[in-house]
């Protein structure tokens, strides 16, 4: 299980020859919210959005102090003011996802910027200003344009420094699961490497298995997460076992090691298949939910596996 704990922005160090000032931060906002910066290819800030609220993990908080503190930074230190910078990445590209997926992103995104007072700048100059607000937001609704949030973020970010926006803000999104194997990859040391990123999820994918060669990333391997995904069954087994769902898992995995199979191995091996022929395995829960398709609510599947594992409720 692999958590977005450190800066998603590495994966563009390829970028590093075209680019001079790269900043990067996660988007779509869900957990551990940080935001780094490239300076001609070197990482030069990082700061996770938790050290500025002291709310663990930052929990649905877009990362606004730590993206304010990046613009304070480089205009302290280069003297590089925003309308300087080239490109801001984000560790998600939307228009993987299928509409419905992308619809609740926007949602989302809406929400959760409004609940910790970003001003989207949608609703101005009195009814008709609203009422072409809330076209637009239809519009961003219909067209799944979650990025567009990306941008007002920015902005908004911005302006609480006292600098202008510039017209145009560049959002590059980058796919999840690529975002997660650079990150490994330009920390590595290796010229070439084989990378397998195991996540929750990504934009549809759970597992996915790179092969890099001297920078560049050929996908070689990728598990939908409707195949079943590794990452969810550890938050379900963590939780029932009396760990949360952010922590729980990694201290799962960490505890693993000091284990021996048991009957639980048995039991655990009976819901995955390795014979689909398209695709390495594929979870089967017989009788219940089917997991390749689409499920109404997709963590089922890995509930019912937790709680068969461990009847009479949770583990003390």
């Amino acid at each position: 299980m692999v958590i977005d704990e450190y800066v998603m922005l590495i994966y563009l160090l390829f970028l590093s020859s075209l680019m001079t000032v790269v900043v990067g931060f996660n988007w779509q906002v869900e957990h551990d919210n940080t935001v780094g910066v490239i300076v001609d290819g070197e990482l030069v800030f990082a700061s996770e959005e938790e050290r500025w609220t002291r709310h663990k993990h930052s929990p649905g908080e877009p990362p606004t102090n730590a993206l304010r503190q990046a613009f304070l930074f480089l205009r302290r230190k280069y003297g590089i003011k925003p309308k300087d910078i080239d490109a801001y990445a984000v560790n998600y590209d939307p228009k993987l996802s299928p509409p419905s997926i992308r619809r609740s992103l926007v949602a989302a995104a809406f929400t959760s910027l409004i609940d910790k007072g970003v001003r989207l700048d949608l609703f101005q100059g009195g009814i008709i200003g609203k009422g072409l607000g809330t076209l637009r937001l239809g519009l961003l609704y219909l067209r799944g344009d979650y990025l567009d949030f990306a941008r007002r973020f920015i902005r908004f970010a911005i302006h609480s420094t006292g600098e202008d926006a510039p017209d145009n803000i560049r959002v590059i999104p980058v796919p999840h699961h690529l975002a997660h194997a650079a990150s490994a990859y330009y920390f590595s040391g290796f010229d070439n490497a084989a990378v397998l990123s195991v996540d929750g999820y990504g934009e549809f994918e759970a597992t996915v298995v790179w092969r890099v060669r001297d920078g560049e990333f050929e996908k070689v391997v990728s598990i939908p997460t409707v195949y079943g995904s590794l990452g969810l069954l550890y938050e379900e087994v963590s939780a029932k076992v009396g760990y949360d769902n952010l922590e729980g898992p990694g201290k799962v995995m960490g505890l693993a090691p000091y284990g021996r199979a048991s009957k639980y191995y048995e039991k655990l091996k009976s819901f995955i298949r390795f014979d689909d022929g398209d695709y390495p395995f594929r979870f089967f829960v017989p009788g219940k939910w089917k997991i390749k398709g689409t499920d109404v609510n997709y963590r089922q599947p890995y509930k019912f596996i937790a709680n068969s594992l461990y009847l009479g409720g949770r583990v003390p």
